[in-house]
């Protein structure tokens, strides 16, 4: 199972796999699949603020007793 999700159109394909109620889907025989969106520099910098924000909250959850 490929999936390409850097494609422009990905969100759109896993909504409407969604709406139908697949359980996954892939890319291969799309003839977008090797398409690719381009990141700013601005898109870099939030997804890297939110993946530390992330493990801050896993880290923070793992020290604490249940």
């Amino acid at each position: 199972m490929t999936r390409n999700v850097r494609c422009p159109k990905y969100g759109g394909c896993l909504d409407a796999a969604l709406d139908l109620g697949m359980t996954g889907f892939d890319c291969d025989g799309c003839r977008d699949r090797f398409q690719e969106d381009v990141l700013d520099d601005e898109q870099v910098e939030r997804s890297a603020r939110l993946t530390a924000i992330i493990l801050n909250l896993y880290q923070d959850d793992e020290g604490t007793d249940r």
